[in-house]
């Protein structure tokens, strides 16, 4: 016992020696680049936090597994969490107004890249300490951030990712589909191909399903490895009664399959959501009703009820 408790604690103590190094890295790459003396990445309690402005950028990780292997991790959804100050955390769905009032200009260009850029870092960094890993992270990149990167998508990230040990293909780069973009499909197209030919693999997030021709064209062209898409809230009793969402997300799930994809089911709070899954045919799912989520706490995971329906997306 007394053997265990050391090896344990020898695998911790490295861990944390080697994100140490690793933050130390990109605090003195970031004060390069932006040629001032500050420090963005902080470990405090084997948890790293981002500072941006007045906001404090930490993680949250929503494990994703397979609908009929409850105890295996197959990989995770990172979630950005902002706050002004260490007791007030609020989901990301709100990234987007702390971010407004920490940038005079918040659609320059330079502060959008370096804003999405310091989030998905946190993510991989606090990544790095979960007790498991699965075999992917899916981590949610801006429209606009690939729209104002006209070319090298990912270089930057991928410098990050080999130096912590990990596999570009193991990282997902996740873009969610929002109406107002719909114009910029081919450029988005185009970006997302850059990071799939670096080596990463690519997750479009459908959000609650509406489909539509432009939507369906874009998900032919780009044939993401994965397609995650909200679960519908609704009992057992409407789903069967209602033949044109299943005959959707059918449809849906034949697009994917036919470019070679798997579809994650998101958001699955209810028994009825779990059979909605098995009765279309989800490969992968995220949810209470197969398995609490999870919130990160340093090198603790623990239990948690109540899962935020939104994954960064600003």
């Amino acid at each position: 016992m007394e053997t265990t408790h050391i090896k344990s604690k020898t695998a911790l103590d490295y861990k944390i020696n080697r994100l140490q190094n690793l933050i130390e890295y990109l605090n003195e790459t970031f004060e390069k680049e932006h040629e001032c003396n500050f420090h963005p990445f902080v470990l405090k309690d084997n948890k790293v936090t981002g500072i941006f402005g007045i906001a404090h950028i930490s993680s949250d990780f929503f494990p994703i597994h397979s609908l009929y292997g409850a105890n295996l991790i197959e990989g995770y959804i990172a979630q950005s969490i902002a706050s002004t100050h260490e007791t007030q955390p609020f989901k990301t769905a709100r990234v987007n107004k702390l971010l407004k009032k920490t940038l005079n200009k918040p659609a320059q260009v330079p502060s959008i890249v370096t804003f999405d850029r310091l989030c998905r870092i946190v993510n991989l960094l606090n990544y790095l300490t979960l007790p498991s890993n699965g075999n992917f992270l899916i981590s949610e990149v801006n429209p606009r951030y690939i729209l104002s990167i006209p070319y090298n998508h990912g270089v930057y990230f991928a410098d990050i990712i080999v130096r912590a040990d990990l596999k570009l293909e193991n990282i997902v780069i996740s873009m969610t589909t929002v109406g107002i973009h719909q114009e910029h499909y081919p450029q988005l197209l185009k970006g997302l191909n850059n990071y799939r030919t670096l080596g990463y693999k690519i997750a479009l997030n459908m959000g609650h399903l509406i489909l539509t021709d432009k939507k369906i064209s874009f998900l032919n062209q780009l044939a993401p490895d994965y397609v995650i898409v909200d679960s519908p809230n609704v009992s057992q009793s409407m789903l069967n009664f209602n033949s044109s969402l299943v005959d959707t997300f059918r449809y849906l799930k034949k697009l994917t399959i036919s470019s070679g994809g798997k579809m994650i089911l998101k958001n699955v709070k209810y028994p009825e959501q779990s059979v909605f899954a098995s009765q279309i045919g989800f490969n992968l799912v995220m949810g209470d009703s197969h398995e609490n989520s999870f919130e990160f706490q340093g090198l603790v995971v623990n239990n948690k009820h109540d899962i935020s329906s939104h994954i960064y997306s600003g």
